[in-house]
C-alpha cells in the first residue's frame, strides 16, 4: 500500500514539474521575444526550451544573464 502511495505521489510531482516547466518556458520565450538583444545571441526559442528542460536552473540562468546586475556589466557598451 505504501509503495502505491509513493508511486502516485512521484507521478504527481513529475506532472507538476512538467506543467510548471512548460509555463516557465512560455514566459521566458515571450519575454525573450520582446528583448532587443539577447546574451549569447540565442534565439528566444532556445531560452524557452532551456526553461522547460532545466526548469528552475533554466529560468535562473535566463534571469541572471538578462536582468541581474551581472547583465548590466556584460551589456555595457561604454
Amino acid at each position: 500500500m505504501f509503495s502505491n502511495l509513493t508511486s502516485s505521489f512521484a507521478q504527481i510531482l513529475v506532472l507538476a514539474h512538467l506543467v510548471l516547466g512548460i509555463f516557465a518556458g512560455l514566459a521566458v520565450y515571450a519575454d525573450a521575444k520582446k528583448r532587443e538583444s539577447l546574451v549569447l545571441g540565442l534565439h528566444p526559442i532556445w531560452w524557452g526550451a532551456s526553461a522547460v528542460v532545466g526548469s528552475l536552473v533554466g529560468v535562473t540562468a535566463y534571469w541572471f544573464v538578462h536582468y541581474s546586475s551581472f547583465a548590466t556589466v556584460v551589456g555595457r557598451t561604454d
